[in-house]
């Protein structure tokens, strides 16, 4: 993909699969890297260190979780009042929670949903838009469910289903839909897989001894 003066949103860009997607796009020239994700102390030190290597007018931090439709509406649109429009979104935001399951899928797929749709209604075609692309970030779990993770799986799964779903309209639309599923990476919710398992039927030392190397690195393009 040549991203070289584009405008990309990524939610979930400061951290993980996200971060590395933002250092990256930023390092192939892209114009403008707006990062789409739930501000803290950690979260805005990264944004600020990505500023001072690729410059303050090159990326920036919008307030958003995915979950909340007004924080969605408000980021997009001040993207939008900046630009004008935007050419690629990327969905990574993603958590991984072994015990509050329902905000997991708020997030993970409810969420993406949200930022999918709003972005082709922006973008689309069909709505006076120039067209663009979605890249939603799943995972091989979506493909082939992982027992001790059921729940996480499924929000892949739908991920998935989703992304394949739309792309067959990218001829009214003309938003390109693209999937990723990267395997097991090493990201900042690594740790929570052993903490908890969802049901007391879930033996969490056999999901820690069944995960033993099989972590890798977070994936760059």
């Amino acid at each position: 993909m040549n991203v070289k003066d584009k405008v990309i949103v990524i939610t979930g860009g400061a951290s993980g699969i996200g971060l590395s997607c933002s250092e990256k796009l930023l390092l192939r020239d892209a114009k403008f890297v707006a990062i789409f994700d739930v501000p803290s102390p950690s979260v805005e030190a990264t944004v600020n260190k990505l500023k001072k290597q690729f410059g303050d007018n090159r990326t920036g931090l919008y307030a958003c979780d995915v979950t909340k439709n007004e924080q969605v509406e408000s980021s997009f649109g001040k993207v939008i009042d900046l630009f004008g429009s935007f050419d690629v979104l990327i969905n990574s935001a993603g958590i991984f929670s072994q015990v509050n399951w329902q905000h997991m899928i708020d997030v993970n797929f409810t969420g993406l949903v949200r930022t999918t749709l709003k972005a082709i209604d922006l973008i689309g075609k069909h709505k006076g838009g120039k067209g663009g692309t979605i890249l939603n970030v799943a995972s091989t779990l979506g493909f082939k469910p992982w027992e001790y993770m059921p729940i996480y799986s499924g929000t892949k799964s739908g991920v998935i289903g989703i992304t394949l779903g739309l792309k067959h309209f990218y001829p009214i639309t003309g938003v390109r839909m693209l999937l990723v599923c990267p395997g097991f990476t090493d990201t900042s919710f690594s740790p929570k897989l052993f903490s908890a398992t969802y049901f007391d039927f879930i033996d969490a030392e056999k999901l820690k001894e069944n995960t033993k190397g099989k972590i890798c690195q977070p994936w760059v393009f």
